[in-house]
């Protein structure tokens, strides 16, 4: 089988976990209404479950956590435009 550390990735429950993270975090419904129309893979990218910097829970002391995420799906959707593939690592 092979692996990584990407495995438990592929079987997350999507639209559960975009419910939490709104809850969590507290974000507008545009928000949730925009996560909900990512690619799975974007959608995981954005709230933290691809590696990165992104992390589940806004941390610090965030005024508008819809606009960080909102910042989030921008970034992701240019990295993927570029190539960057969101949520891949190197291969080795």
């Amino acid at each position: 089988r092979g692996g990584g550390g990407a495995c438990h990735d592929e079987n997350i429950d999507i639209p559960a976990e975009i419910d939490r993270f709104c809850k969590v975090n507290k974000l507008e419904s545009r928000c949730e209404k925009i996560l909900r129309d990512l690619s799975p893979p974007l959608a995981r990218h954005v709230m933290g479950f691809a590696g990165g910097s992104n992390t589940f829970e806004l941390s610090g002391d965030v005024r508008d956590p819809t606009a960080v995420v909102l910042a989030r799906i921008r970034k992701a959707r240019e990295d993927r435009i570029r190539g960057g593939g969101a949520g891949r690592g190197p291969r080795g």
